[in-house]
C-alpha cells in the first residue's frame, strides 16, 4: 500500500527525531539525496515514478500537518533555515520532477501514434514523414485495421498510466492535473501538425479527427476525468472550421463562436490550407477571408504580433496545484 509507506517513512521521521531538533538535519538531507539517485534509475519506470508522487506527497501532508499544529509561533514557520522548511522544499521539488517525467514518458510513448491516428482517414503513405513508425505499405484494407488498432493502442496507453497511478494512490487532484497537461500536449501536438498539412485539412479529415478526440473525450468521462476534456478545444475547433458550411464565418461572430480558442492567424492558416475534397467541392469565399483579415488587423492592433502565433506551444505547462500543501 503506497499511502501506508510514505506513512511508515513519516513515522520513522517522527521516532528520529528528525522533524523536531531543527539543529539535526543529517537524515533529512540524506532522504533528499537518496531520492536523487532512486530517481535517475527509475526515470524510465512510470510504476516506480507513481510511487515517489505519491509517496513524496504523503509524506508532506503529514509533515504540514504535524508542523501546523505544532508551530503555532510565526518565526517557526518563516525559519527558511530549518531542517525541516528545507526538506519540504526539496520534496515539492522532488514532486515536480516526478510529475514532469512521467508526463515525458507518456508524451514519447503516444508521440508516434496519435497524429497517424486521429488526423488520418487511413495511414499515410511511408513517403511522408509522419508515417515513419510504419513497418509495411499501407494498403485500403490494412490501413483502416491499422488506424483502429492504433486507437485501441492510444486508448491502451492512457488506461495504463491512470490504472497505476490509482493502484499507487496518487492524490486524485493530482490525477486530474496530469491528464489535463496530457490533453493540452495531445491538442496542440495534433494542431501544429494539421496546420503544416494541406492534404489533412479537407471536410472528410475534419470528421475523422472530430470522430477521434471524441473517443478521448469519452474516454476521460469513464475514467471520471470530464473535465480535462477542455484541453482538447484547439484540435476540436480546428476540426469545427474544416467542416462548417464556409460562407458562415464571414460573420465574425459566428466564427468568434465557432473557435473561441483559436487567434485569427491560426484560423487564417487552417483556411488557407483548405482543399476541396469529395464531401464539399467548395472554395473558401473572399468575404470569409475579408472577415479573417480585418480580425487579425484587430488583434495586431490590441496585441501585437504577440496575439498572432501560429503554433502551439507543445512544452507549455499548465500549473500544477498540490492539493493540502
Amino acid at each position: 500500500n503506497i499511502s501506508s509507506s510514505g506513512a511508515a517513512i513519516y513515522d520513522a521521521l517522527v521516532a528520529w527525531g528528525s522533524l523536531k531538533d531543527k539543529n539535526e538535519g543529517r537524515v533529512l538531507t540524506n532522504i533528499s539525496s537518496s531520492f536523487e539517485v532512486v530517481f535517475k534509475r527509475s526515470a524510465n519506470d512510470n510504476s516506480m515514478l507513481c510511487y515517489w508522487l505519491s509517496t513524496i506527497w504523503h509524506i508532506l501532508v503529514k509533515i504540514k500537518k504535524k508542523t501546523d499544529a505544532e508551530n503555532g509561533d510565526t518565526d517557526a514557520k518563516d525559519d527558511q533555515n530549518s531542517p525541516i522548511v528545507r526538506f519540504q522544499s526539496s520534496m515539492v521539488s522532488a514532486i515536480f520532477k516526478v510529475y514532469s517525467r512521467l508526463l515525458k514518458n507518456i508524451q514519447t510513448q503516444l508521440s508516434s501514434i496519435l497524429a497517424p491516428v486521429i488526423l488520418y482517414r487511413t495511414l499515410p503513405q511511408q513517403s511522408t514523414p509522419i508515417s515513419s513508425t510504419n513497418s509495411q505499405p499501407t494498403t485500403p484494407e490494412n490501413s483502416i485495421l491499422g488506424a483502429w488498432v492504433s486507437m485501441s493502442t492510444v486508448l491502451y496507453i492512457f488506461n495504463e498510466i491512470h490504472r497505476v497511478m490509482l493502484s499507487s494512490h496518487v492524490n486524485s487532484v493530482i490525477i486530474t492535473q496530469f491528464f489535463a497537461q496530457l490533453f493540452y500536449w495531445a491538442s496542440a501536438h495534433l494542431f501544429n501538425i494539421l496546420c503544416a498539412r494541406r492534404e489533412l485539412c479537407t471536410v472528410s479529415n475534419g470528421f475523422q479527427i472530430r470522430l477521434q478526440v471524441s473517443i478521448l473525450e469519452e474516454w476521460a468521462v469513464k475514467a471520471d476525468l470530464s473535465a480535462t476534456r477542455d484541453q482538447l478545444a484547439p484540435i476540436i475547433q480546428a476540426a469545427k472550421i474544416l467542416v462548417m458550411d464556409k460562407k458562415l464565418l464571414a460573420d465574425p461572430v459566428v466564427l468568434s463562436e465557432a473557435c473561441p480558442q483559436l487567434n485569427p492567424a491560426q484560423i487564417k492558416r487552417l483556411l488557407d490550407l483548405f482543399s476541396p475534397d469529395r464531401l464539399s467541392s467548395d472554395t473558401i469565399p473572399s468575404s470569409v477571408l475579408r472577415t479573417v483579415n480585418e480580425m487579425m488587423e484587430k488583434v495586431k492592433e490590441k496585441e501585437g504580433e504577440e496575439g498572432l502565433v501560429l503554433d502551439l506551444d507543445v512544452n507549455h505547462m499548465l500549473r500544477l496545484s498540490l492539493p493540502f500543501l
